[in-house]
């Protein structure tokens, strides 16, 4: 029987920042530089490639829906590789220049399994950590959406260079390695959904003014972070090698007036 005590806080916290890194950082923020290179390479329009992150985007709702009405007690671990799994095959998938719908199925489904993994690490590796280490065990995991949106912004320019196909190889190849490590590190846990109790109303007020902040930052950050890239390629017109920079040469030079 697991005690506080004998809970693996540091193992815990690495899978789940790898599980964060997978699913968010490279499956959905790591998609945004690559997309004016898909408009460049003729695999897709810019605006059907806008229309195909919104389809992951709508994976991630649908995927934390999912998580909200499930109510039977799961093993986690076995979930948590399973669905790190098909994130992963869904960026190898994305490799293949199959059309639009084969290309925006794997598309929702990364978006799908990146919601429930979202839920499902808050459960498995932060929900179950002792009290004391919560907030460290909390970090490290949420780490992996920032972690892995760095490193797709780092790693895809020198990507891009050799073509799409390699470009999603390597991201779906980095996902296999996460998702082995995961099973090798994470400790088996069960987890028991709450109990359904009837809704009085509306939610308390400081619950509707976090909703709203947080709807209001990702107002703020999240169409910089999905749109710069295109914007700096095909907006400006400065082309994939300007928009995939990271940070855009040109952009520190007229900062600077340089």
């Amino acid at each position: 029987m697991e005690t506080p005590e004998t809970f693996p806080i540091n193992r815990a916290a690495f899978c789940g920042l790898l599980a964060m890194f997978v699913s968010i950082g490279v499956a959905r923020f790591g998609f945004a530089p690559i997309v004016p290179a898909l408009a460049k390479a003729h695999w897709y329009s810019a605006a059907a490639a806008f229309w195909l992150g919104a389809a992951n985007l709508a994976g991630y709702f649908i995927g934390a829906a999912v998580m909200r009405v499930w109510r039977r007690p799961f093993a986690a671990k076995p979930a948590v590789l399973g669905f790190m799994g098909l994130t992963a095959l869904s960026i190898l998938a994305s490799a293949l220049n199959w059309g639009w719908l084969w290309f925006g199925a794997w598309r929702l489904l990364s978006g799908i399994t990146g919601g429930i993994l979202m839920v499902l690490m808050a459960a498995a590796v932060v929900g179950r950590a002792p009290a004391r280490a919560r907030g460290k065990v909390s970090g490290i995991t949420f780490a992996g959406m920032g972690a892995g949106t760095a490193f797709s912004a780092i790693l895809l320019p020198l990507l891009l260079a050799r073509g799409l196909v390699c470009t999603w190889i390597v991201l779906g190849v980095v996902s296999v390695a996460a998702t082995l490590a995961v099973a090798l590190m994470m400790p088996p846990a069960r987890i028991t959904p709450p109990p359904r109790h009837a809704a009085n109303g509306l939610p308390p007020r400081v619950v509707l003014l976090m909703i709203a902040a947080y709807a209001l930052s990702a107002l703020g950050f999240v169409p910089h972070m999905l749109f710069l890239s295109s914007f700096a390629a095909l907006g400006l017109g400065r082309g994939v090698a300007a928009g995939r920079s990271w940070p855009p040469a040109w952009g520190w030079r007229r900062c600077w007036g340089r």
